[in-house]
């Protein structure tokens, strides 16, 4: 039974295969049926390629997706494009400090010469280096001192002032004429403050401020630091130690302010000295990083800004410069967002103080006024009557 069984199964399949073969013999005997599989022969290499271009494709599309669009919210629209105006802006300023620092390169070497001529033709070299030093800078800065003091003079307040010589003056960016307006209105207070100083000194300090020359002041700040860092030094009450560091610090932020405008190199020491004493002071962090950019030492720069939001108290100004500077640096690393949250920041305090607005026509004939009749002595004198009001 079991072998039946294997017999019928064997010859089934046999029967089977021998069923197809016939069909295929069927099939390629017929000539339509030899064209058609002719045609599908044909197209088989075209399909395979299509296929395989198609499958790479979206392999490749895959691994490198496109960047999706920025969408900008419309508010925003404005921003950005004042954003891009800024970094322009600042990029410009860059290259004409560049262009600056090459040709007073070439002037200092220019002066080295003429002061080593000037030295050896003169008798008296003391004197021939003191006239020598006393160069172009004494009437540079004078048109600029004497305004900020006879608007200091004259009660106006000190944004208005920095709105002022931010219109008619060349400074960098917004923060330099407040900052300039504030060390004015400090190093004023510590004349009216010191003891030792007469009047009459401190009126003859003035004056050569008037006139373009800060040596004086520079003289009389490193005399009055000196003085509190000795004291600071011998007291032993913590806090009281302090306080005095703070006022050493203080100084040291007036100081360089002020030696900018005598050569710019100058600036950094007392604002390391500041930052030694008091780790934490805004302003000389932000000084620090205002200095960093004159020397295009950007990443130091901005290193310094974030000390500035780091320790950040009620300090508007310098804050909105820390925020401005970091803006352009998120922006050029592609960091849109964080560009924008800066930059409305600072945006928003400079429209407050409207620094950045044109003067008006009665502010600007007023201006001209005061310019035609400016009197160094008057003001002077109006200044040191002032007794405790900075």
């Amino acid at each position: 039974m079991q072998r039946d069984e294997e017999k019928t199964f064997k010859s089934y399949g046999k029967g089977q295969k021998m069923n197809i073969i016939n069909i295929v013999e069927n099939f390629l005997l017929n000539p339509q049926n030899l064209h058609l599989l002719l045609a599908i022969l044909m197209l088989m290499p075209f399909t395979l390629f299509v296929i395989l271009t198609s499958f790479f494709s979206w392999i490749k599309g895959k691994d490198h997706q496109e960047e999706p669009v920025r969408k900008i919210p419309p508010d925003y629209k404005n921003l950005e494009d004042e954003l891009k105006r800024e970094l322009d802006s600042y990029q410009k300023k860059r290259a004409e400090i560049e262009e600056e620092k090459r040709k007073k390169a070439l002037e200092a070497e220019e002066n080295r010469k003429k002061r080593e001529k000037t030295i050896k033709q003169s008798e008296n070299m003391m004197d021939s280096i003191k006239d020598f030093a006393f160069n172009e800078k004494s009437g540079e800065y004078a048109t600029l001192f004497a305004l900020i003091l006879d608007l200091i003079s004259r009660d106006v307040p000190a944004t208005k002032i920095a709105q002022i010589l931010k219109s008619r003056f060349a400074f960098m960016s917004e923060d330099e004429p407040l900052e300039t307006v504030a060390a004015f209105e400090d190093f004023i207070a510590q004349l009216h403050k010191d003891q030792e100083n007469s009047e009459e000194k401190s009126k003859k300090i003035l004056k050569s401020v008037a006139n373009g020359d800060v040596s004086s002041v520079l003289e009389f700040l490193h005399d009055k630091a000196k003085k509190i860092t000795k004291i600071a030094d011998t007291e032993a009450q913590p806090t009281l130690k302090s306080t005095l560091y703070d006022q050493v610090a203080q100084l040291a932020c007036i100081y360089s302010i002020f030696a900018h405008f005598e050569e710019d190199a100058l600036a950094y020491k007392p604002l390391s000295l500041a930052l030694k004493f008091s780790p934490s002071n805004v302003v000389a962090w932000n000084l620090l990083g205002n200095f960093y950019l004159r020397e295009l030492k950007e990443k130091e720069a901005f290193d310094a800004f974030e000390n500035v939001l780091q320790y950040e108290a009620e300090t508007p100004f310098q804050s909105a410069n820390a925020h401005k500077f970091l803006s352009l640096k998120s922006y050029k690393e592609g960091d849109f967002s964080s560009a924008l949250k800066h930059f409305q920041i600072a945006h928003n305090f400079y429209e407050t103080v409207k620094i950045n607005h044109e003067l008006s026509a009665e502010d600007a004939q007023a201006l001209d006024i005061i310019l035609f009749r400016q009197n160094v002595s008057a003001l002077v004198d109006k200044l040191m009557a002032k007794q405790g009001g900075y």
